[in-house]
């Protein structure tokens, strides 16, 4: 009985061996789980930042292309305010030189031509 007794104490002496082993090789796994867990932590943190850099950038960006849409709305606006000045400005002279013509023609008319000698 003795042997036997002897022999179960080394068994489970060779089985608590193994589990400790097993024990410590787990323990690892969670010591390199956790170590992954933190590099992602941080990973995501870096990856925040970037996309609310982004967003930043994107919001200047809409705020620029506004502006600039609002500057060319107004040039445009300027611009036809220019031609349509200038076109005003084309029918007055028009209606200047065409009334000068008329009283050039007028004047020519009332001057007596010389006769032939």
């Amino acid at each position: 009985m003795s042997y036997t007794l002897e022999v179960t104490k080394e068994d489970m002496y060779k089985d608590l061996m193994l589990m400790q082993e097993d024990r410590e090789k787990l323990i690892a796994k969670l010591q390199n789980s956790e170590r992954q867990i933190e590099m992602l932590k941080l990973q995501i943190d870096q990856e925040k930042a970037k996309y609310s850099d982004l967003e930043n950038l994107l919001a200047k960006e809409r705020v620029i292309q506004h502006e600039s849409h609002l500057r060319m709305q107004n040039l445009e606006k300027e611009k036809n305010d220019y031609k349509s000045e200038i076109a005003r400005l084309t029918g007055r002279i028009a209606g200047i030189l065409y009334n000068s013509i008329i009283g050039l023609e007028s004047t020519m008319k009332s001057i007596p031509t010389p006769s032939p000698k």
